[in-house]
């Protein structure tokens, strides 16, 4: 904040904000339904996601179920599954919080 109040960017500047960060989203799926989540044998850090466009191999899945938390059936909260809602309070645990996936709602 500013001796003249709060300093908020301008349109153009959000603007610039939002395709910056949309640039480095560039290899997002989005929109596609996954039909399975699989973990690839010998690479415990690696998941095949199985599409109707085929299979995607990553390291991480983001799943955005919305304002209450959520976690599919068969999912149970642990080291590497969690809700945002728990982030702060887990951070001293995670390896690489540069690496944490985060999702939530906005309005």
């Amino acid at each position: 904040m500013s001796q003249f109040g709060p300093a908020y960017p301008t349109r153009i500047e959000f603007h610039d904000f939002l395709e910056w960060v949309a640039r480095r989203f560039a290899d997002v799926v989005d929109g596609t339904a996954v039909t399975a989540v699989n973990p690839v044998p010998g690479s415990p850090d690696v998941l095949d996601v199985v599409t109707a466009l085929g299979t995607l191999r990553t390291r991480n899945v983001v799943l955005a179920t919305g304002l209450t938390p959520n976690l599919p059936d068969g999912l149970v909260p642990g080291e590497r599954i969690g809700h945002s809602r728990d982030l702060l309070d887990r951070l001293d645990r995670v390896a690489d919080p540069r690496r944490a996936p985060l999702t939530r709602s906005s309005r």
